[in-house]
């Protein structure tokens, strides 16, 4: 039983990967994009709800999938079992050549430089651009050799266990600003812009279907089970639990962090600012603000670990389905005397 389960992931793992893929740094650029296309906050917390409930249904889509088709790979996998076998190759290139090599190229530069952001001031260093350029490569190529160094041990016992310290992490790093901001809502009533939130809101299909899909930017990540879907232990449970918890925790996290901002920056505030967060550390934590750049970061690490398993289990189904078509095209028959 140990051999067989070894290498499998249970249920708070599965959790901790899902939790850690969805919550990324798009909670601190969805937020923006969201007010600027509803225009007022009681219509911007309705997207971010009503984006969980989209999210929601896809899951149960890719729930049915993942339990009805146990391969890992995903959407190649899947198109590969109805023998869409040229589209699927075409997902498959896609996917490991372009797609993957380019969100984890972006999520490991934007670790570096939020880290060095964060260091700079911290160590009072004095770094001109291309200095403050190099050391956010070495960052980024750093932080990569880490996690593929990492992934390379046992799912359970290495993978999955960072994974689930990384989730703790990012939960905590987003608490700080939950509680921040819910503490100036308390006890310093700062209550003003749920007074008639409603107002200014757009009547525009165009401009909600924008906030729309800048929400469901941030929810996206609640397939990544799907990937490794042959490595869950009881997988007709665990994908299920796995991926609803995920988009609830996470829901409650964007919900309670997007009332956090309001309780601190007025809607005019939210559309000036690229990355929110920032903003909202300059008003309300002061000279701790400085801490921002390293939550980004902490969020980032789970995010770019669920990266490394998703894109490797593409090429993990690759590589099988090659060596089954290899076997059946080029070996001949066994032939009996």
């Amino acid at each position: 039983m140990h051999s067989k389960n070894g290498h499998k992931i249970g249920i708070i793992g599965a959790v901790s990967y899902c939790v850690g893929d969805i919550i990324g740094s798009g909670i601190f650029v969805s937020p923006t994009s969201i007010v600027q296309h509803t225009g007022s906050v009681g219509l911007s917390l309705c997207i971010w709800a009503g984006c969980a409930g989209i999210s929601v249904i896809g899951a149960l889509v890719y729930i049915e999938l993942g339990t009805s088709i146990r391969r890992s790979g995903c959407d190649f996998a899947y198109l590969s079992h109805v023998k869409w076998h040229p589209l699927a190759t075409a997902f498959l290139w896609v996917s490991c050549c372009l797609s993957y090599p380019s969100t984890l190229a972006i999520q490991a530069f934007t670790f570096g430089k939020y880290l060095t952001a964060g260091l700079t001031p911290l160590l009072k260093l004095h770094l001109d651009h291309s200095m403050a350029s190099y050391l956010e490569k070495l960052f980024a190529f750093s932080i990569l050799w880490v996690l593929s160094f990492v992934n390379m041990f046992s799912l359970k016992r290495v993978a999955a266990r960072f994974q689930q310290i990384a989730t703790m992490a990012k939960l905590l790093a987003t608490a700080l600003i939950i509680i921040t901001g819910f503490y100036e809502l308390i006890f310093n009533d700062s209550s003003n812009n749920f007074t008639n939130a409603f107002e200014g809101s757009t009547t525009k299909a165009g401009d909600i279907i924008l906030a729309l899909y800048a929400g469901l930017f941030a929810y996206n990540g609640w397939d990544i089970l799907n990937f490794g879907a042959e490595e869950l232990e009881n997988p007709k449970r665990t994908l299920p639990i796995a991926a609803l918890c995920g988009i609830g925790i996470s829901a409650l996290v964007f919900l309670s962090m997007n009332v956090a901002y309001f309780a601190v920056l007025t809607v005019e505030e939210f559309k000036q600012s690229d990355v929110v967060a920032v903003r909202f550390a300059e008003k309300s934590l002061g000279s701790f603000s400085y801490a921002i750049p390293f939550l980004i970061s902490i969020l980032l690490l789970g995010n770019l670990n669920t990266t490394i398993f998703g894109c490797s289990r593409y090429a993990y189904r690759r590589l099988f389905n090659q060596s089954i078509l290899f076997y059946d095209i080029y070996l001949p028959e066994p032939t009996t005397m």
